[in-house]
């Protein structure tokens, strides 16, 4: 992968940080203004402008949060998952509060799901990260919104009985999601190079002669056996834990395992910010200490403190938009809209990042965004 600019990289990241607070403030400012009343327990409302500009605003800020991850400085540091993840959490408790802050929400909420959801949250961005540096921005990222696609509708239809208005179509939705997501994986595999010399050059006697100098160039242009064999693990993972966060967060709405629902006039994901920001301050420095076994490794303050703010910053951004594109297009629509994110972090690992080169690796990755888009499509459709 080519080196990339120190100085564009810091430009990019302000960039997108403008972006971001500028989709909160639209945001805020337009349910002051323009206050749309939110729809009933069930319901949804596509005529509500707010619901698609949070639709739009989750997608750029979710398909960005990452960026930062992959800094020149943070990789040469070789700076250690637990340790990023110390600033980032940082950066999530600390703009989530300012973002409830703003929001001017009339009562204080507090409740002990913060931490289940912290935990997991905190889990699921240790996996995230370690997948990205293993699989690059772009495959990392699809291989985890589909499964989280996957987890999410099972613990919706097995532990918490949501009706399927249609089981065939739903299972269909399924199959073709975990398609794609191997699909996205197979990207960085061997599979691109296998292709090629199957389909691409059967007729070119130079390719023939010079197989093995182009398998052996393709082979470094591929991320090895034991690298994407952990990096798949761990976007599985983040895919587990992120498609179970919405557990704590539907325990806080409606209440369950003895616990009472929220009571409040306010939309329950907005009124729960301070919940978990409460919670990531809390769990990060007790899973940080079991982590690195009681001991203080090297922070790397100048090095990693402003991207780890920062990029905690991006996805508590994502966070706050999802919760109105949620809130009035519903799991149906709302959902798998905000993970068409993996179109945007596609283009960063392509076009950027030079994660994935050749006509065969990227076409295989492209038909694997569209195949998981489309299975989100027909489970929202269909479940």
């Amino acid at each position: 992968m080519p080196a990339v600019s120190s100085t564009r990289h810091n430009l990019v990241g302000a960039a997108i940080m403008i972006m971001d607070i500028g989709f909160v403030i639209t945001l805020l400012l337009f349910n002051q203004f323009d206050h749309t009343a939110s729809p009933p327990s069930g319901k949804i409302d596509t005529g509500a402008t707010i619901g698609w500009l949070g639709c739009i605003g989750a997608i750029l800020a979710f398909g960005c949060y990452g960026v930062l991850i992959k800094t020149p400085a943070i990789e040469d540091a070789k700076v250690d998952t637990m340790v990023f993840q110390c600033y980032y959490s940082a950066g999530v408790a600390i703009f989530s509060l300012l973002i409830w802050i703003a929001s001017d929400v009339q009562n204080f909420t507090f409740s002990y799901w913060g931490f289940v959801f912290a935990f997991l949250w905190v889990i699921c961005s240790l996996t995230a990260y370690n997948a990205i540096r293993a699989l690059g921005y772009a495959v990392g990222p699809s291989i985890w919104a589909g499964f989280t696609i996957v987890v999410s509708f099972v613990w919706g239809t097995v532990a918490f009985s949501d009706p399927v208005n249609n089981v065939p179509g739903a299972v269909c939705g399924l199959i073709v999601l975990i398609s794609g997501i191997c699909l996205a994986a197979a990207s960085q595999s061997s599979l691109p190079t296998k292709l090629k010399a199957r389909f691409g050059s059967e007729l070119n006697e130079e390719f023939i002669h010079k197989k093995s100098e182009a398998n052996e160039a393709n082979a470094d242009q591929q991320v090895g056996v034991g690298r994407f064999l952990f990096g798949t693990c761990m976007a599985l993972l983040t895919g587990l834990a992120n498609g179970s966060l919405m557990v704590p967060l539907r325990c806080f709405e409606h209440g369950c395992f003895g616990s009472e629902p929220f009571k409040g006039s306010e939309i329950a994901s907005l009124a729960f910010l301070p919940s978990l920001s409460i919670g990531v301050a809390a769990v990060t420095p007790v899973i940080f200490l079991f982590y690195f076994r009681f001991t203080i490794p090297e922070m790397h303050l100048k090095v990693v403190l402003l991207p780890g703010l920062i990029s905690g910053c991006y996805w508590a951004t994502g966070n706050f938009c999802s919760m109105w594109a949620t809130q009035f297009l519903g799991q149906t629509i709302g959902f798998p809209l905000t993970q068409t994110c993996i179109v945007i972090n596609g283009f960063w690992g392509i076009l950027y990042f030079k994660e994935i080169t050749g006509t065969y690796p990227i076409g295989i990755f492209v038909a694997a965004v569209v195949v998981i888009i489309s299975g989100a499509i027909m489970i929202g459709n269909f479940a």
